[in-house]
Order: C-alpha cells, then sequence, then structure tokens
C-alpha cells in the first residue's frame, strides 16, 4: 500500500469521485485503526497557509490512533504551484509547494498517508515528481469534443460504471446515454444510478430515454437538428441561446462546427443509401440495407451511419430528404473552410458560424 496519493487532472469530477472513492477504500482496510484529517481551501485562509498546514501534519506524528491519513481535498490551485523563477521570486506559495515537495521526497513513515486531490498538477514541476517517485499519482482527463474518440472514451467510463451496478446496456441505450452527459463525466455514476434505482438490472431503451435528459450535449444536437430541419430563423435563434448560456463561446462554436461536419457526412451517407435504395423515406433504413446481404455493393458496406442506432438513423435519414446530394457535398466543403478560417480569420467566430449557416441553410428548397 501506498502512503503518498496525488490524484489530478483535467476532470474535476472525475477527480472527486476518485479521491472519495480512495478514502472509502483506506477506511474499509484500516477500521478504526487511523484518524482523519482533512485540510481545504478556505476564504480564512492563504493557498500558502494551506499547504503550510499540510506540512506541518505531515511531520507530526499520529495522537491516540496508530495511523493517520491526511486529506489535501479537491483544491484548486495545484496549477498555480510556479517553478525557479517563482522560486528565486521568493513567491509565498512557490516555496509552500517547494517544501510540500520536499517533505514528501523525504517521507518514510507507514503510519501517516496522505491524499491530494485536485486538477492542473504539472507533471513537470516538483509536486508531481515527488509523488510519483514516493507513492501513486492518478492523472484523469477529460474526454475532448474536439478529438474524435471523446465517445468512445465517454463510453468506457459508461461501461464501467454500468459494470459496478451489475447492470446491462443496449448499444442504443449506451449511445443515447452518451448523447445526454456529452462530456460532461460527473453525470454519468447519478445517471446509471437514476437507471438501477428506477429499472434495475435490465434497462430497456424506452427507460432510458424516459428518464435521462441532455444537457451540454444536447446544445449540440440543438444545432445540428436546426440545420437539419433548414430553418435559418430556427439556426440564428439556437446560435444566440448558445453564445448566451457559454463563457468560452470561441472554444463552444469551434465545437459546434466540428460537430456539424460530421453531422453533413452523415446526412449525405444516408442520402446516398437512400439513393442507392431508390426509396425517398429513411424509415427502417438500417434493416433495409441489412436485408440486401451480399447484394450490396461492397463500397457501401462500411458506411459509418449504420453503425448508429436505427431511431437516429431515421432522424438523419429524414433530415438529409431536405437537402440535395450536391448541397451536401457543398455544405461540407463549406464547414473545412470555416474550421481553417476559425484559426486565421479576422471576423469573429459567432460571425463565421452565422455566415455559415446562411450559404448553407438557405432558402429551403421545395423539391426534395
Amino acid at each position: 500500500m501506498y502512503s503518498i496519493y496525488l490524484i489530478t487532472g483535467d476532470d474535476d469530477a472525475r477527480i472527486r469521485a476518485e479521491a472519495k472513492k480512495r478514502i472509502e477504500q483506506l477506511s474499509k482496510t484500516s477500521g478504526d485503526q487511523f484518524a482523519l484529517e482533512v485540510h481545504k481551501e478556505s476564504d480564512d485562509l492563504l493557498p500558502q497557509q494551506v499547504i503550510d498546514d499540510v506540512v506541518i501534519s505531515l511531520l507530526t506524528p499520529p495522537f491516540l490512533t496508530p495511523q493517520k491519513l491526511i486529506w489535501l481535498q479537491n483544491i484548486s490551485f495545484l496549477s498555480d504551484e510556479g517553478g525557479d523563477a517563482a522560486l528565486q521570486k521568493r513567491i509565498p506559495l512557490a516555496l509552500a509547494f517547494a517544501k510540500l515537495a520536499e517533505t514528501i521526497g523525504t517521507h518514510d513513515s507507514g503510519d501517516i498517508m496522505l491524499i491530494i486531490s485536485g486538477p492542473g498538477a504539472d507533471p513537470k514541476k516538483r509536486l508531481y515528481k515527488a509523488c510519483k517517485e514516493k507513492g501513486n499519482v492518478t492523472f484523469l482527463t477529460q474526454p475532448n469534443l474536439r478529438k474524435k474518440r471523446w465517445r468512445q472514451e465517454v463510453s468506457q467510463l459508461i461501461d464501467a460504471e454500468v459494470s459496478e451496478h451489475g447492470m446491462q446496456l443496449s448499444r442504443e441505450s449506451k449511445e443515447y446515454l452518451i448523447d445526454v452527459v456529452g462530456v460532461d463525466t460527473g453525470r454519468i455514476k447519478s445517471e446509471v444510478e437514476k437507471l438501477h434505482c428506477y429499472a434495475g438490472s435490465q434497462v430497456t431503451f424506452e427507460q432510458v430515454r424516459e428518464i435521462c435528459v441532455g444537457n451540454r450535449e444536447a446544445n449540440y444536437f440543438a444545432l445540428s437538428n436546426a440545420f437539419g430541419e433548414r430553418n435559418i430563423n430556427s439556426v440564428f435563434k439556437t446560435i444566440a441561446q448558445l453564445v448566451d448560456r457559454t463563457k468560452e463561446s470561441e472554444y463552444m462554436i469551434i465545437g459546434q462546427i466540428r460537430f456539424l461536419a460530421g453531422f453533413f457526412n452523415e446526412m449525405l451517407q444516408a442520402k446516398l443509401l437512400m439513393t442507392y435504395l431508390k426509396i425517398r423515406s429513411g424509415a427502417n433504413l438500417t434493416q433495409r440495407v441489412k436485408a440486401l446481404g451480399a447484394q450490396i455493393k461492397p463500397e457501401l458496406k462500411g458506411v459509418s451511419i449504420l453503425s448508429k442506432p436505427d431511431w437516429q438513423v431515421k432522424n438523419v435519414a429524414a433530415q438529409a430528404s431536405r437537402y440535395s446530394g450536391p448541397e451536401l457535398v457543398r455544405a461540407i466543403g463549406l464547414l473545412a473552410k470555416a474550421d481553417k478560417n476559425l484559426v486565421s480569420s479576422t471576423l469573429s467566430s459567432r460571425m463565421i458560424l452565422e455566415m455559415l449557416a446562411i450559404q448553407i441553410v438557405g432558402s429551403p428548397r421545395k423539391d426534395h
């Protein structure tokens, strides 16, 4: 068993949950053999004073119990540790961190354990290195909407939570749940617990849709649905609402444009499949393709939209019917160009998104 634990990264919700879980595990292992001592941020203490108190505690033997567990709980200032320059300037917080790292580096007492939890610890700085050398470091990274694998990462987190509750979720249910929580990993545990309480170990897709309601990721679908409806007024209203709701509009708009690029690719795939099958409706599109079996062209077998739940394929196909094939191809090109312009253009990100909406949505086609 380690005596030093650092739980950090950029996923604050998981950091808090992991720290709590670690405390509970140590409590069960040691029973009543140790005293828990919690140190956390306070309006009455400066950050360096909080750290100084932890150092003093590390150097003080346990009293009344054979062991003690010190928890520097969910602090927000790990990223303010500072480096050599800060130490040379004798900045109090940098000096406090350096003293803590030094104390951890010389720590060899098996009757005193330390857990530090909070986002932002730098692997290049003294504290992180000392914890890694003397104990165990857990680095938790939040899935990023700007990266292609974010859904797989969220899926793995859902799988772990579902398994812990002895539950089973269909692929369709899990895909829907991913859409609900987005990258808000803090919601995964509560949503799964809610499902378990409501439906037990065997949960149907209908039950998932009934009680799980989306938030952040739903914002992305709100805009893509407005584009899919080809309603310019709805698009502009949604953009205004999204910008008003977030303090990081630049980041949000980058995510929106990349999400739209994937959405229009899916619509183009649905359009190609419907053309191939000579059908006007996307209802039961997945089953129609599977029914063809070996008769379907090899190049269509790997179409990614067919891996989506049937209800999602049906929705995308219905939205694709509002655009012609050439319009979808043109939209994908415009989205790629807009993605580049977000980096190089002097226009605001909101202006780029609104101009993009005018170019893509324009006036609804009268013939589908």
